[in-house]
């Protein structure tokens, strides 16, 4: 396997979110020999609660029957973290699940039913070999002991949904999680209840074509905070598409009124820039018109999907 899958998971501090401070020092590293997580440690989410951090994460060991599980560790700082000795603490349920694909937990908690909910990536034994993704649930009310997994969410639409996240925006609830298909992209889903029924906006792309494997920050006010974006070779608008991508300027996901996400730049951004830029459009493709700077029109036959 590819020495990139011996993942470390690393920290920036900001307290405005336009400066960073990357640490020197990653946050928790992968063990080595027999351990769980001595292939990589993988994509995870913290949560504060019961008087402490905690992270839940994928600790991965190739040599393993079940090679992909969630592991925890805690901190009182954010800054340094010990690993829970009971690591792995949840592993696929093989009477419906399969055994490889099982990561990227989400942690939060869910006010209604008054406990933590931990949504996992997983796929089910049953269904299309490239379409048996699913979602998994299980819960806690102390953080440490946790149910065993049940199915959440089986859409059975692609391979693994990864890097999922439910959260709740005004009214609405959304799911997110990344499609690994070969139409690869990170899609949403609304509903009125976290438990669904989940429905599909006409537009289920959240932000641009190659935008994946995002995750993102709730703030104490509310809003949901997107930092990622996916990147093309020389930074330019027409290179080839990168498998990963970097961290760019934060901007938050908000409800439009029919409960559609959009994405805007958070005011903190707009305000950090004080200079004018002139900017210019280029059509690549289609007969484009522009007027002056205000508008554009393309006749196109199709559409623009």
């Amino acid at each position: 396997y590819p020495e990139r899958n011996r993942n470390y998971i690393y920290h920036i501090i900001s307290k405005d979110l336009i400066n960073w401070e990357e640490c020197d020092q990653p946050a928790l590293s992968p063990g080595f020999g027999d351990d769980c997580d001595a292939t990589g440690v993988w994509t995870g989410s913290i949560v504060y609660g019961c008087g402490k951090f905690h992270m839940y994460y994928v600790s991965c060991n190739f040599a393993h029957h079940n090679p992909q599980k969630i592991s925890h560790a805690t901190s009182t700082d954010l800054i340094h973290w010990e690993k829970d000795p009971r690591n792995p603490l949840i592993k696929p349920n093989e009477d419906f699940m399969e055994d490889q694909d099982f990561r990227d937990p989400n942690v939060f908690w869910n006010e209604k039913e008054q406990c933590w909910w931990m949504t996992i990536s997983c796929r089910v034994k049953d269904g299309p070999v490239r379409r048996r993704g699913a979602l998994c649930l299980c819960t806690s009310t102390d953080l440490e002991n946790w149910t065993a997994p049940e199915l959440f969410n089986t859409p059975y639409l692609t391979d693994c949904p990864e890097c999922s996240e439910i959260f709740q925006l005004g009214e609405k609830w959304y799911l997110v999680y990344s499609r690994f298909s070969e139409m690869v992209q990170t899609i949403y889903f609304v509903a009125d209840d976290p438990r669904g029924p989940w429905r599909s906006p006409m537009t289920q792309g959240l932000d641009g074509r190659r935008f994946y494997a995002a995750k993102s920050c709730a703030g104490d006010d509310g809003r949901r905070i997107f930092g990622w974006s996916h990147e093309r070779i020389g930074d330019s608008d027409e290179g080839e598409w990168q498998w990963g991508g970097d961290f760019n300027v934060p901007r938050e996901a908000y409800p439009l009124p029919n409960g559609d996400l959009a994405f805007r730049p958070i005011p903190e951004a707009m305000q950090a820039f004080d200079q004018k830029l002139d900017t210019s459009f280029k059509g690549l493709l289609g007969n484009w018109k522009t007027y002056g700077k205000d508008a554009v029109t393309c006749e196109a036959i199709g559409t623009f999907g």
